[in-house]
């Protein structure tokens, strides 16, 4: 079976488990799914490695200064750390805290990605 099978089946027994002792022991299903997002996300982690050392070596190829590339992949990085905890929010019906985190994130990038637009900023008022 190749990764990506053995990583959904982890997905349904996780679900599964859920369904099945979520009346019983609600505890117990919380930590069977939190039990398979763990897997899950470290797999992704494993295949964004993979992502991130092809965007280096683009990076490494283009001659863009770090200035420029290292605030754009923070911030995706914040993106995606902070969607995967709002996603688990919402799976444990706290939509509300979930929309909040989502909120902190986006001002996070922001605020991240700021020289980056000063400098761009600057670059297009030189060029005019």
């Amino acid at each position: 079976m190749s990764d990506l099978g053995k990583l959904a089946a982890a997905a349904v027994l996780g679900t599964l488990l859920a369904l099945t002792v979520r009346k019983q022991t609600p505890d117990l299903a919380l930590v069977g799914v939190l039990a398979a997002g763990t897997l899950l996300f470290s797999a992704a982690l494993q295949y964004l490695e993979v992502v991130a050392a092809f965007c280096r070596d683009l990076v490494g190829l283009s001659g863009l200064h770090d200035r420029v590339t290292g605030p754009l992949f923070r911030a995706v990085g914040i993106c995606i750390l902070i969607h995967g905890a709002a996603s688990l929010c919402r799976d444990n019906a706290e939509s509300a805290l979930a929309a909040k985190l989502e909120l902190c994130g986006s001002a996070a990038c922001i605020v991240l990605l700021l020289p980056l637009l000063s400098e761009l900023l600057q670059l297009i008022t030189r060029m005019l």
